[in-house]
């Protein structure tokens, strides 16, 4: 006789609350990368000055965060792969540098492929 798994009432299965974790992490990969496209487009339309200044404080942020953030949002290679990518702001600023780094060894070339 096949285990049949009893549910309790107004309970999830484990694939369900897989399936909802899994959306949950999609939704916030999305969300972190509509953050970098608005704040890569509020840098090409404000300058860096306004950008560095005021809009950060306004924000909230420090002018160096929001330049990490922008460092994520010109990384072509971050933007391509952003569905194989974790979806943490320490995380993407990371392979940033590390994408630089490899820029500077290889020449830019050879990081695109």
């Amino acid at each position: 006789m096949a285990d049949i798994e009893v549910i309790p009432a107004n309970q999830l299965t484990i694939d369900q609350h897989v399936e909802r974790i899994r959306s949950a992490l999609d939704r916030a990969r999305s969300a972190i990368f509509d953050l970098v496209d608005t704040i890569k487009a509020a840098h090409d339309q404000l300058g860096g000055d306004v950008f560095q200044s005021e809009l950060a404080e306004r924000l909230g942020m420090s002018a160096s965060t929001l330049s990490r953030w922008l460092q994520i949002g010109n990384s072509q290679f971050l933007i391509a792969q952003q569905a194989r990518l974790p979806s943490t702001f320490s995380s993407l600023y990371d392979l940033t540098r590390l994408e630089k780094i490899y820029v500077e060894q290889y020449g830019p070339t050879e990081a695109e492929r």
